[in-house]
């Protein structure tokens, strides 16, 4: 539902309640009063309430609640946030100075989640008083460096669970495990969305915006085609083992782990480097042979500077580049890919020649520099039937 739609329903027009906000708030030339929030973006529903921000210098308000200024119009209650125009000026500086800074997702987390939301709602707006000064403070915030921003903070998020995951898996907590997957998940489809370009930070949305991907969403995605929907794929992954043992937690961990790599070096390339050509999906299925290895939980790829890297996180050694030919084949190594898989991948993107020889190769260094998962051990269970032979003797 719209905000049209939700007026209509209610028989209140949007010109009322600009003019009983101007009435309550006593707006001035200086004031910028907008709409925003889940029903302008045509997220809502019977129950959203109307979002509506004032940003002023003014000290005369009075307040309704905290910062917040509370009218009626007809059956619509209106609450109004109440935005210092100093400190508005701060976030938007603030802002400014990350974008011009070189690129490192940690660096998005100066802004806490509330900046992200109001940025969001800043550059999404629809005036209502101070139609010109909105769209300067607009302009401020382009739609690409907030979709970047959204990127960032999600790949530093995950970047940090990864690690987590490592941690979890060395001494065998899988339902810790499960959890902490499923939160890199969100972060994951967090850095799908804002490759194509929505921006909205809010958690709660992320199922409801994966419906407006396109249905070829995965055309460009590294990795085998699941066929599914965007959302109806987010559901898949979401859905966790019916008991965290050792071999189902890994294994759905793996697969949540290939689809976030994917999703992170995806919408890197696509938002840095958009006029390059992405990675290159399957177009083929290939079944038999043993399974490709799965990536360690703390391996990751990146695209940076033109190029994709593979990494350990948090291990100091240089990464390993790697070109999007190799990026499009290593996508498959996620524990559960058949070898002929990829080298029927490898031969389509490197030839028929070159394609078995360059597979070999990139088994070769992902076991040689120790990248690839080694199978789970369950470290608590043999503390257990130790405890219980030494019990018995």
């Amino acid at each position: 539902m719209d905000l049209a739609e939700f007026l209509a329903r209610r028989k209140v027009t949007l010109e009322a309640i600009t003019a009983r906000a101007r009435e309550a708030l006593r707006l001035t030339d200086g004031d910028v009063l907008f709409v925003c929030g889940s029903l302008v973006e045509g997220l809502g529903n019977e129950t959203s309430d109307i979002d509506l921000y004032l940003v002023t210098s003014r000290t005369d308000i009075t307040f309704t609640s905290l910062r917040d200024v509370a009218f009626a119009v007809g059956p619509i209650v209106c609450d109004v946030r109440v935005l210092d125009g100093e400190a508005l000026e701060r976030l938007l500086s603030a802002f400014e100075q990350w974008e011009r800074q070189p690129r490192q997702p940690r660096a998005a987390t100066g802004l806490t989640e509330d900046d992200r939301k109001l940025l969001h709602r800043l550059r999404t707006g629809k005036a209502l008083h101070g139609d010109e000064e909105l769209a300067r403070y607009q302009a401020r915030v382009p739609p690409s460096h907030l979709a970047r921003h959204k990127l960032d903070w999600a790949r530093y998020q995950a970047n940090t669970l990864q690690i987590d995951l490592a941690g979890l898996n060395g001494v065998s907590d899988w339902v810790s495990m499960l959890f902490v997957a499923q939160e890199l998940l969100g972060h994951a489809v967090d850095g799908l969305l804002a490759g194509h370009g929505f921006t909205n930070p809010t958690r709660k949305w992320r199922a409801r915006l994966l419906e407006a991907l396109p249905a070829g969403w995965e055309q460009d995605l590294p990795g085998c085609p699941s066929g599914l929907s965007a959302q109806a794929r987010y559901l898949a992954l979401h859905q966790s083992p019916p008991l965290p043992t050792a071999q189902d937690t890994t294994r759905s961990t793996h697969r949540i782990l290939a689809f976030a790599r994917a999703a992170f070096a995806w919408a890197e390339q696509r938002l840095l480097a958009p006029a390059l050509p992405p990675a290159a999906s399957v177009e083929t299925r290939a079944e038999g042979g043993e399974a490709l290895p799965a990536l360690d939980f703390d391996v990751t790829v990146r695209f940076r500077e033109e190029r994709y890297e593979l990494l350990r996180l948090n291990a100091g050694a240089p990464p390993l580049q790697l070109t999007a030919q190799a990026w499009s084949v290593l996508s498959l190594f996620d524990g559960e890919t058949p070898h002929a898989q990829a080298l029927l991948q490898a031969e389509r993107v490197w030839g028929k020649d070159e394609g078995a020889r360059n597979l070999e190769s990139l088994l070769g260094t992902v076991r040689y520099s120790k990248l690839n998962a080694r199978p789970p051990i369950d470290v608590q269970g043999i503390r257990a039937l130790l405890q219980a032979a030494s019990a018995r003797s």
